[in-house]
């Protein structure tokens, strides 16, 4: 199942992370592109024997240029692309590579969590203006930059982008499940948990809809949060996903190969380290860190045993817990489908394109 990138925003998205690529790679260190921008001309024509106001209508329309900006670095993208338009040590008749001038690019646009959000295709472009190397100033301490302008013939966004559910973090995935559940069957959850004390069952109601609204927006999620500094190591790590509990599902050590999977990178003074050396403690700092920042991958409800008073903590799970519900609502439809077709010899599709409301209602008239 895969959600779609923007179902649950309401921010808008930010204009820092995004990434360029053509020929099927990344263009590295752009920082800058500009504003995305088509006009259309505006035609105005009027009768000798119209009022004095003109009729207007679309003409031609216009994509304006793109400009990318990078810091000037050994990567030669920029200039090998401008040297394909013209090419001042080519040769007469040699400057200009017609077979491969132009270009089709696409840009990229990142959500806070680091997961692909947007992303335009630009058609036909090509390098209409080349700046090597910006401004130097021996009494300045800024950043060499390089400029390259990009005529285009027209830009289209990528409908096709999606965030698949198996790349979310755990946590961001039991919240839109929630959300899902939420939807379906409403806000109000019931189900029965044992007390670990004396064993005893009571039954549990929770305001589902309460517990959703106090959970981060999936989007407001980081993929990579903040380094865990534990004396003189630093640990880089990414959450983990259901994509790590499918790999890790039969494993019997499955807890340490996910917390191993989801560390990115570690250093011991300052020097990098393979992540299998880093110590116990270290790691068992990491596992906190991964559990303060998925919150929602182990929602806890408090409530407090009828028989012996003793307050604990249940865990909802709720994609077990939906996945019962759904099971149940169509075994209960199903047992609705033949009493109704016993009844009165209704087909199933006929019984089903009722509404529920009135199915309960010839239901009921025996």
């Amino acid at each position: 199942m895969e959600f779609t990138a923007s179902s649950t925003r309401h921010d808008p998205y930010k204009n820092f992370k995004f990434r360029v690529k053509w020929d099927g790679k990344y263009v590295a260190g752009v920082s800058k592109v500009s504003a995305f921008k088509r006009t259309t001309e505006v035609i105005k024509h009027r009768a000798g024997g119209d009022p004095s106001t003109s009729y207007k209508s679309p003409g031609r329309t216009e994509f304006e240029a793109l400009t990318l900006e990078r810091g000037v670095t050994h990567d030669k993208a920029f200039e090998q692309w401008a040297n394909k338009v013209w090419n001042y040590g080519a040769g007469l008749g040699a400057e200009t590579s017609l077979k491969d001038y132009k270009k089709d690019l696409i840009v990229e646009l990142y959500n806070e969590a680091g997961q692909l959000a947007v992303a335009y295709h630009v058609y036909n472009c090509w390098p209409s203006e080349f700046q090597a190397i910006g401004d130097l100033d021996a009494n300045a301490g800024a950043v060499v930059f390089a400029h390259l302008k990009l005529e285009n013939e027209g830009w289209l966004r990528d409908e096709a982008v999606v965030i698949a559910a198996e790349l979310l973090p755990i946590g961001s995935c039991d919240t839109l499940l929630l959300a899902l559940r939420v939807g379906t069957f409403g806000g109000q959850l019931s189900g029965v948990t044992s007390c670990p004390s004396c064993g005893a069952e009571a039954d549990l109601d929770v305001d589902a809809a309460a517990i959703l609204a106090n959970l981060p927006a999936v989007e407001a999620v980081e993929l990579e949060p903040d380094p865990v500094q534990h004396g003189e190591y630093v640990v880089r790590f990414r959450l983990p996903t259901t994509a790590d509990l499918a790999a890790c599902a039969n494993l019997t050590d499955a807890a340490d190969r996910i917390l191993a999977r989801c560390i990115t990178s570690a250093s011991r003074s300052g020097s990098a380290i393979d992540a299998d050396t880093v110590p116990a403690d270290v790691l068992a700092a990491v596992a906190d860190a991964v559990a303060a920042a998925d919150r929602p991958a182990d929602l806890r409800l408090r409530t407090e045993c009828p028989g012996c008073g003793a307050e604990h903590s249940a865990r909802l799970d709720i994609a077990d817990f939906f996945i019962a519900e759904l099971t149940a609502a169509a075994q209960a439809l199903l047992v609705e489908v033949d009493e109704l077709a016993s009844r009165y010899g209704w087909s199933e599709a006929e019984i089903l394109a009722m509404s529920p409301a009135r199915r309960r209602t010839y239901l009921e008239l025996r």
